[in-house]
């Protein structure tokens, strides 16, 4: 009887165990588990010209065949990335993508999609990317990140970092959240809220995320300190919304044209209203919290929670906003003009040729283009420092976009009005020589804002 006892309660305790989860599955794993999905690869393709084998191998023997090439493809890992909608918005590193012509973004089953990249801040080291279905009818259903609240931190903390250090795909390591409002050496960003960990950072992890044992992103894996060991650094929550809060607008998505920007409240998301958008129209006020939007009363707390809602609208679709008065103000989205159009995807203002403006700057009569009469300055948040800025001035002429001749600002608009921020336009311009007062044609890529 003493032995069967014996036996009975260990495989008792075995039931219990089982029934109320293995203990294995640490708050570790359960963290590992809620945050793997929305962890993607971000890499690059390019297309090479290399030798046939075939050939050279027939010519180890006869030496008689001329070599032949073919063209491979070749994908370099870049880094990392975080999902933030089931869409397919990715934010990441500027200094991953900054340098890729064609990003590629592979999710965590691996399926691989294309990116087009939407905005960035440089000084920030933040970028967006937004996805693109394989499928002309495919609609993407993706996981999505869980942030925590800015500031949401306890020195000393397990965190955990995930990504895809030199190419190895879906990572984990594991460390504690060493120290705060860091600045890096070198750095003249002048950003001294670097959160710092000795959790595993090398490589190929700057962009994914830094997440605490509930799962919630904390920050952006961004650098390590090359000399030491176990020093690794992540943009924190704070900088990521601010950024995302600049881009999440319909404005950067369509021709749509809202007419708000937000940021931080007491109780909710406070509004900032430009003048003649659809947003004044309704009634809204700079400075007035939102605190619900649709008429299912999506709670927004904070801006993020506003931005994913905001960057879906169109041109003519109408949005509810709940503001923390009481008040409901049903907002009809409205459409950029062509000036509007210039300045928010070109940063500039444009005029078309006249015969009197072509003699104004020694133009034939008949010249015809879009002369470029002021470049506006760049907001704040958008800090891109685009090379072409400075290589255009006041005076040069925009004679072709994608081959098509720009007869009249009407023309760029219009080609401007199927495109959104992060598309490329070729543009053909007669560039003023200063010194020789003469134009010499060239031409320029733009990508657009």
């Amino acid at each position: 009887m003493r032995f069967l006892r014996i036996i009975v309660l260990p495989l008792l305790l075995c039931v219990v165990l089982r029934a109320e989860g293995s203990v294995r599955e640490t708050a570790t794993v359960r963290a590992v588990k809620r945050v793997m999905p929305i962890v993607v690869s971000i890499g690059t393709e390019q297309t090479l010209q290399v030798k046939d084998p075939y050939i050279t191998r027939l010519n180890e023997y006869f030496s008689v065949y001329r070599y032949r090439h073919k063209e491979v493809t070749e994908y370099t890992p870049l880094g990392s990335g975080i999902l933030l909608h089931e869409r397919g918005l990715v934010v990441t590193n500027w200094h991953v993508v900054r340098s890729a012509e064609k990003i590629l973004v592979k999710v965590v089953d691996g399926t691989s999609y294309r990116a087009r990249l939407i905005g960035f801040d440089a000084p920030a080291d933040l970028a967006l990317l937004l996805l693109y279905p394989n499928g002309k009818d495919e609609r993407l259903h993706l996981a999505h990140a869980h942030f925590a609240q800015a500031g949401d931190l306890m020195l000393g903390e397990t965190v955990l970092t995930l990504g895809n250090p030199f190419g190895l795909e879906n990572s984990v390591s594991q460390g504690l959240l060493s120290a705060t409002n860091r600045s890096l050496s070198g750095d003249k960003s002048g950003y001294g809220d670097i959160l710092q960990t000795d959790a595993a950072v090398n490589p190929g992890n700057s962009g994914g995320p830094l997440v605490n044992l509930e799962g919630d992103v904390i920050g952006i894996n961004q650098a390590i300190l090359s000399e030491a060991q176990g020093i690794g650094f992540a943009i924190p929550v704070s900088r990521i919304e601010g950024f995302l809060a600049t881009w999440l607008r319909p404005e950067s998505f369509s021709s749509a044209r809202l007419g708000l920007s937000y940021g931080p409240g007491d109780g909710g998301v406070r509004l900032e209203v430009e003048k003649d958008s659809a947003a004044s129209q309704a009634g809204l006020k700079t400075g007035e919290m939102v605190v619900a939007v649709g008429k299912e009363r999506t709670p927004v707390r904070r801006p993020l929670e506003l931005g994913m809602i905001l960057w879906q609208l169109h041109a003519d679709e109408q949005v509810e906003l709940q503001l923390s008065d009481g008040r409901s103000v049903a907002v009809n989205v409205g459409r950029m003009t062509e000036s509007q159009l210039l300045a928010e995807r070109l940063g500039v203002r444009l005029q078309k040729l006249t015969p009197n403006l072509n003699r104004a700057l020694g133009l034939p009569e008949t010249a015809r283009g879009l002369a470029l009469s002021d470049i506006l300055p760049e907001k704040e948040f958008q800090r891109q420092g685009m090379a072409w800025r400075s290589q255009l001035k006041r005076g040069d002429i925009f004679l072709e976009a994608n081959g098509v001749e720009l007869k009249d600002v009407s023309t760029l608009a219009k080609l401007l009005d199927g495109l959104s921020s992060g598309d490329v336009l070729q543009f053909s311009l007669a560039v003023l020589e200063p010194h020789r007062r003469i134009y010499l044609e060239t031409n320029l890529g733009i990508v657009l804002k």
